[in-house]
């Protein structure tokens, strides 16, 4: 994989050469200021458990939601469970 980096101001000024960059599977990373960074890289690639579609999140939560109502649930101390229900009531709602 190609690594490309470049300043702020020159990714801005060619957001069509470094897009299509991305395109091709390169990884950018822009530097601007005093040691600040980031990096653009394919999403394919930038794709974990962290980062999902509405429609994935959605699925997660009914997956989870029925899990619980069959009762293949992990225990815990009370107010670890309690604490979860309320946060998974929170998103289902």
């Amino acid at each position: 994989m190609e690594t490309i980096v470049i300043s702020r101001r020159k990714f801005t000024g060619n957001f069509d050469t470094y897009f299509k960059k991305i395109e091709e599977g390169a990884q950018i990373i822009l530097k601007w200021g005093d040691n600040k960074q980031a990096m653009i890289v394919p999403a394919k690639e930038a794709k974990d458990d962290t980062c999902y579609t509405r429609e994935e999140w959605d699925a997660k939560i009914e997956k989870s939601w029925q899990e619980y109502k069959a009762g293949n649930v992990a225990t815990g101390q009370t107010h670890e469970i309690d604490t979860f229900a309320l946060w998974t009531q929170y998103i289902v709602i």
